[in-house]
């Protein structure tokens, strides 16, 4: 049994790494240790908190047969595979002879293979290799491969009891609750209820702001839209619920019973929760930004057409841009509503069986295993 170096356990960790068949190898707990590294490094890593948070630099060991990291770089002379949800390497706001290194690293031998977690994030690493070193881009790209994130099946599926009903049961999950879309998703239930609409929607946030007012525009009065969300809530207690959070158990028994999760994010770099809504027959309303497309379609849930330019949204911080952007948002989650509601709840179970099966094909832990295991 081989033993696998792990930087960490955060969430993205364990759900693309640590919980492959650990009855194959063993994942162990490393430390890094940076007295070593050159003085250049160093400073980059104080000034851009980004790049300290994804690099590595562990003492070599014989007890370590290879090492496995998400979104980070080693920047010693280790051999590892690296798992990443978006631009590799991750320091943003480095110099750019520094973020070259780390390019130059992926291209060594050292690096033996990169799981980009959706089509989207190869063309992130391919835009980074065209930008800053095009001459290792097919060195680069003929060692990455996509490779979604396992996602287990729930073991006993049953649709009749999901499916009897009338009530269209929606839900919500979501810490940044501004970000994921939750302000528009409240103001078009408001109009579906003040019509008379039989759903029930079950909100897991905390409701609260994270980040700045004045770099994130979905953040703008951010203590407004809260407060209304609030009072919207206890306006309709019998049909609007709301719990700060949930185990992660018990998160996917609420999407045993909800026939739709509500995730129409301005931004997400995956969305790790659509796996964990389909694998339990819940169909999920997403955007079209970034990877959704390639987890969500209209076969199996309901997609937003919303164009952004996050150029455009986040670094010119236009916030007429973002209004325009918002109020399409709410339009097309009502449209959607509607048309869900149209279907009615028996309508909707032939995408829950589709969405079930997706996951069953193209999310397999099995198969995520083999890909993985032979490069270590």
């Amino acid at each position: 049994m081989k033993n696998i170096g792990l930087q960490r356990r955060w969430y993205p960790e364990v759900r693309c790494i640590s919980s492959l068949n650990t009855k194959r190898v063993n994942f162990i707990d490393v430390e890094s240790d940076f007295s070593g590294v050159a003085p250049n490094l160093i400073r980059a890593m104080k000034d851009v908190p980004l790049m300290s948070q994804n690099v590595a630099c562990p003492s070599p060991t014989t007890s370590v047969d290879c090492y496995h990291f998400f979104n980070t770089i080693p920047i010693n002379d280790i051999p590892f595979v690296c798992s990443f949800e978006s631009e590799i390497p991750r320091w943003h706001g480095v110099d750019i002879d520094i973020f070259r290194y780390g390019l130059e690293i992926l291209a060594s031998e050292n690096c033996r293979q990169l799981f980009a977690i959706s089509q989207y994030t190869v063309s992130m690493l391919k835009n980074a290799l065209q930008r800053a070193i095009p001459n290792l881009l097919d060195r680069v790209i003929s060692k990455t491969q996509v490779l979604y994130p396992p996602q287990s099946l729930c073991r006993s599926p049953r649709l009749s009891e999901k499916f009897e009903g009338k009530t269209l049961q929606l839900a919500f999950v979501g810490i940044d609750f501004l970000r994921k879309g939750g302000y528009e998703c409240m103001l078009a239930i408001e109009r579906l209820l003040k019509q008379g609409a039989d759903i029930n929607l079950h909100l897991v946030t905390p409701l609260k702001v994270f980040g700045s007012e004045d770099t994130i525009p979905w953040n703008r009065d951010s203590q407004h839209k809260l407060a209304y969300c609030e009072r919207l809530i206890e306006r309709h207690p019998t049909k609007l619920h709301r719990i700060p959070s949930l185990p992660n158990q018990e998160v996917l028994a609420l999407f045993e019973r909800s026939h739709i999760l509500c995730l129409p994010s301005f931004q997400e770099t995956f969305g790790y929760v659509v796996l964990e809504a389909q694998s339990r027959r819940c169909s999920v309303l997403t955007t079209n930004q970034r990877a959704f497309p390639e987890i969500n379609n209209k076969d199996i849930g309901y997609i937003i057409d919303l164009s952004i330019d996050h150029g455009k949204l986040l670094k010119d911080v236009d916030h007429n841009y973002f209004s325009y952007l918002s109020d399409g948002l709410q339009e097309q989650i009502y449209d959607n509503f509607i048309n869900a509601l149209s279907m009615g709840v028996l309508g909707i179970q032939e995408k829950a069986g589709l969405a079930y099966e997706r996951i069953r094909v193209e999310h397999d832990p099995a198969k995520a295993a083999d890909a993985v295991f032979q490069y270590y």
